[in-house]
């Protein structure tokens, strides 16, 4: 996504996990709101960006 998250991207999975019609079949996972950085490993390159490096 080469962005962070913003409070809605947060916002939208808790109600996901809280809406039991929509998540009621969900458990024991982690979910990962994070714009697959951790997959991508890019964190260091954009904090980096971020801060004009």
């Amino acid at each position: 996504m080469a962005r962070f998250a913003t409070p809605e991207d947060i916002s939208r999975a808790v109600a996901f996990l809280a809406d039991p019609e929509q998540s009621g079949f969900v458990n024991a996972h982690v979910l990962s709101v994070d714009g697959g950085w951790y997959g991508d490993g890019s964190w260091e390159s954009l904090r980096r960006r971020k801060q004009g490096l």
